[in-house]
């Protein structure tokens, strides 16, 4: 394996705004206006709450649809419209405490004690025919062949389609998105990988951007690793809650400044997905009840108790399997400070029900 940073990069180019991956899946990405629902009534947090559930179960199979909260600074905007509200008629003094109070503002946002949130969606969808099959064992891994242009043009057609259906989906839910384009996101790319870098984002191919957007080392070690002056932790869901309702990840709003929030959903395909539980029911059954005499299995009961419950609510109820991962990624020029962050941030996710984090070590 290469120890090159570059080829271990999943993003290989653009197309007319779409991602293109190095498995030859393609992908974009949308921004969204978040809601507050902390001052909403029970019922229309619980009514969001369904449609939301029922905005998932119309994600097509083998997609990947993954949610990013960002806390960051970015105030300066509602600072410079504060000014811009000053009639011409007003008097000095006037002139001065609004002068003054937008200068406080953006002091505070550079501090980060005036956090703005933002939220974007990242979709990923592989190709109709797969262009990677499995590797031999002899053979040479390729990284995106070559295919038709009229191959790519009816995926990138059918990847706008899927555009255009999530984005109604979040229209209907109350959620104002919009697409960001190429350009945009490779700045997020250049952004997060050279985030020391003072001389930005100048020139770059579309068609191979790995070869032109890392300039910065990765250093990694124990707890985390770190690019230049920048260190980094990432913690992940270990524990599940005891108990969920709608609106509980509100909390997760006063999460450290400047980190990062990750909630990716990957939609497998049901059937196998009704297969591969039918083969664990019969399986833990065996085990259950296979015995004659001797001691009974409990952990084997109890999880063909589990499975038959959730058999029921597939068949009867029209439930959907999903694949859900929840990180949150720290980041700090200071190692003090972030293991501070650290701190509070499973503090955060330990009053969600009683659900657990953890810090990744190695694996991050």
């Amino acid at each position: 394996m290469s120890n090159i940073l570059a080829d271990k990069l999943q993003v290989w180019g653009f197309e007319k705004d779409f991602i293109v991956f190095t498995d030859g899946s393609l992908g974009f990405a949308l921004e969204l206006v978040p809601l507050d629902v902390t001052c909403w009534k029970d019922d229309a947090v619980n009514s969001l709450a369904e449609r939301m559930a029922q905005f998932l179960n119309g994600v097509p199979p083998h997609t990947d649809i993954q949610f990013v909260q960002e806390i960051i600074a970015g105030n300066t905007e509602t600072a410079a419209a504060h000014e811009a509200l000053i009639v011409p008629e007003a008097s000095e003094a006037a002139r001065l405490v609004s002068k003054t109070r937008a200068d406080r503002i953006r002091e505070l946002d550079v501090q980060g004690l005036i956090p703005r949130h933002r939220l974007k969606v990242f979709v990923r969808r592989p190709f109709a025919k797969a262009l990677i099959g499995k590797q031999g064992l002899f053979s040479k891994s390729k990284l995106f062949p070559s295919i038709t242009e009229q191959q790519l043009a009816h995926e990138v057609a059918a990847t706008r389609h899927l555009q255009t259906d999530i984005m109604t989906s979040f229209g209907s839910l109350g959620l104002t998105s919009s697409v960001i384009p190429a350009d945009d996101v490779m700045k997020l790319i250049f952004e997060q990988w050279n985030p020391c870098r003072p001389v930005g984002l100048s020139h770059y191919d579309p068609e191979d951007i790995r070869s032109t957007i890392l300039f910065t080392d990765a250093l990694l070690y124990e707890k985390g690793f770190s690019l230049s002056d920048m260190h980094y932790r990432v913690l992940s869901l270990k524990m599940l809650p005891d108990q969920t309702f709608a609106a509980m990840a509100t909390a997760l709003r006063e999460l450290a400044f400047d980190s990062r929030l990750f909630l990716t959903v990957h939609v497998p395909d049901q059937q196998k997905e009704l297969e591969n539980l039918q083969t664990q029911r019969r399986l833990a059954f065996a085990m259950a009840r296979g015995k004659k005499s001797g001691v009974a299995d409990i952990e084997s009961e109890a999880k063909f108790q589990d499975i038959e419950t959730l058999l029921e609510e597939l068949i009867a109820q029209g439930e959907r399997v999903f694949q859900v991962s929840f990180n949150v990624v720290l980041r700090s020029k200071s190692q003090d400070d972030l293991e501070g962050q650290v701190s509070q941030t499973l503090s955060r996710v330990r009053e969600l029900g009683g659900a657990e984090a953890m810090e990744e070590s190695l694996a991050a």
